[in-house]
């Protein structure tokens, strides 16, 4: 793997586009009915052992965690000297986007907001999606990692502001459009990657851990067939609010009146209830 360059490296969209351009004549062709059963049994086993409650006072984690955890810290780390969401090259809603949107007398925040587009303050930057995830417990809250138009990428995630309507930002669409869709569009931790393709050459493997690491140490990546969305950003009182919504919500922007009520300066970049977004992409 020697000559192997920063181009080399952030060539590949995704697990599955890099899967698929090392696909092994021995994965293919000389894998047997048996050996797929073993390998998803020796799978089940392993998930099973992870979820078992361990006593932490006697427990020590194995090489693979270490390295798991190391490479979260590393990637996290470097997170957090990309540029800000709130630095995003806004522009100004049209004014006519007012037109037709305001509510009744109980919809105090939706009207405000449609005061803020009306009077020109609220903006809006439209950004490419590289991944999500889903911070809730007992219903879903996502937020979404993203980059600009050329590719740059920002700190952390931003919420979603329609929560329960994904619309075309979603797991069929993040990364590789229809009809190139498929199933896994991130970037699978090394660790899982072995466990999804088995079988493959060592030195597959050793690669893709580079491949992996240089991607989510990327500060700049590729734009091509990812999907658009955009960061709405206005006033609510004196507080800058942030949220992410869908090309389908922006050009029918009645779709977010309701979950306007419950935006918060608070939770634009992180959540309420302690979890710490991480992301691969």
């Amino acid at each position: 793997m020697e000559g192997l360059d920063s181009k080399d490296l952030l060539q590949y969209r995704n697990s599955t586009d890099f899967a698929k351009k090392h696909k092994s004549i021995k994965e293919d062709e000389d894998v047997t009915l048996l050996d797929v059963i073993g390998n998803t049994l020796k799978r089940k086993l392993e998930d099973k052992i992870e979820s078992i409650q361990i006593d932490w006072d006697i427990w020590e984690p194995d090489d693979a965690l270490k390295a798991e955890a190391k490479r979260r810290d590393t990637i996290m780390a470097h997170d957090e000297t990309r540029p800000a969401i709130t630095t995003l090259k806004f522009e100004p809603i049209p004014r006519e986007k007012a037109e037709g949107l305001k509510g009744g007398f109980l919809a105090i925040a939706w009207n405000k907001f449609v005061a803020e587009i009306a009077e020109g303050r609220a903006e809006i930057a439209e950004v490419v999606v590289l991944d999500y995830m889903d911070t809730g417990f007992n219903e879903p809250k996502y937020y979404f990692k993203i980059a600009d138009l050329e590719g740059n990428v920002f700190k952390s995630g931003i919420r979603k502001i329609d929560y329960n309507n994904l619309g075309m930002v979603d797991a069929n669409h993040t990364s590789i459009k229809k009809p190139d869709y498929v199933a896994y569009f991130r970037w699978e931790w090394p660790e899982e990657y072995q466990k999804n393709h088995p079988n493959r050459p060592e030195d597959e493997y050793k690669l893709y851990n580079l491949v992996f690491m240089a991607n989510g140490l990327a500060d700049k990546v590729t734009t091509e067939s990812r999907e658009h969305a955009y960061v709405v950003h206005f006033k609510k009182g004196n507080k800058d609010v942030y949220g992410l919504i869908t090309k389908n919500e922006y050009e029918d922007l009645k779709r977010i009146k309701d979950s306007i009520t419950f935006m918060s300066p608070d939770t634009c970049f992180k959540t309420d209830n302690n979890t710490q977004l991480s992301f691969t992409w």
